[in-house]
């Protein structure tokens, strides 16, 4: 079971760092900060590369208002899923 992001209305979009190091290939803490770098090249968001250890850190869902901020979250969570099913091959 994969959890690697968590959408709610108080807190946006939530990234579980803390809980992905049971998930290949996201348990190495390498795939994580590349998460964490992917993340920062969205207009708006900062997210310090430490929380790739073992924090849970949150977006506000404005953030991925405007169109290009949008598709580069969903490329994002593309490339999340292509790790995963690489990883499972």
């Amino acid at each position: 079971s994969y959890k690697p992001v968590w959408v709610n209305t108080t807190k946006g979009v939530e990234f579980p760092f803390h809980s992905m190091h049971r998930m290949p290939p996201f348990d190495d803490e390498v795939k994580r900060v590349e998460l964490v770098r992917r993340l920062n090249a969205i207009p708006g968001v900062h997210i310090p590369e430490e929380a790739a250890v073992n924090s849970r850190p949150s977006v506000p869902l404005l953030r991925f208002m405007p169109p290009e901020a949008l598709a580069a979250l969903l490329a994002s969570l593309d490339w999340i899923l292509t790790e995963i099913r690489a990883a499972a091959a």
